[in-house]
């Protein structure tokens, strides 16, 4: 049975892949590439597997989240 300490060091990259090396960064500290490393391939976000990090933040219910929590600051500085 091997134990943490036998088990083989890996890079943690496999977001990274077969991409181009002057693509999206991608920093292995958090695992996230936040720019979208299939920009030259001229497809949508929405066509792509993946699309960078900060695609999801800004897409979805992400947006109607943060209207409603500005809001909610917004009624509580007024009471």
């Amino acid at each position: 049975m091997l134990s943490t300490r036998q088990m083989p060091q890996t890079k943690n990259s496999p977001c990274r892949g077969n991409l181009d090396p002057n693509s999206a960064y991608y920093d292995p500290k958090t695992r996230a590439m936040r720019d979208n490393p299939y920009k030259s391939t001229g497809k949508t976000p929405e066509e792509l597997n993946y699309a960078g990090d900060n695609f999801v933040r800004y897409t979805g219910d992400t947006s109607k989240h943060s209207q409603t929590q500005s809001f909610a600051w917004q009624m509580y500085e007024k009471a």
